[in-house]
């Protein structure tokens, strides 16, 4: 079988399911979607599948696939501005 075919096969496994509630609003029925919250085995069967790579910059946080920023040279400046403000007040 193919790998394309192959990983999608194997997603089955790993689809993501929403909960529909009907909601009423102002005389109206509305459908609330609750997203389902992802397991750290969906999560690291999502990587192994190759569908999440460290270029995604995607984490698991508390259910939720979460892309996150790359680090650039804000963040590293002001990290490092932190370490050694850090060391001066903390000693070693």
């Amino acid at each position: 079988m193919p790998a394309a075919v192959n990983n999608a096969v194997s997603l089955i496994s790993v689809t993501v399911q929403v909960k529909v509630e009907s909601v009423p609003l102002e005389g109206c029925l509305m459908n609330a979607v609750t997203p389902k919250r992802f397991t750290i085995a969906e999560y690291h069967r999502l990587i192994e599948l190759g569908f999440l790579t460290e270029a995604n910059h995607i984490e698991l946080i508390r259910g939720e696939l979460i892309q996150m920023t790359a680090k650039r040279t804000p963040h590293t400046v002001c990290s490092s501005i932190l370490c050694r403000q850090l060391d001066r007040l903390l000693g070693d």
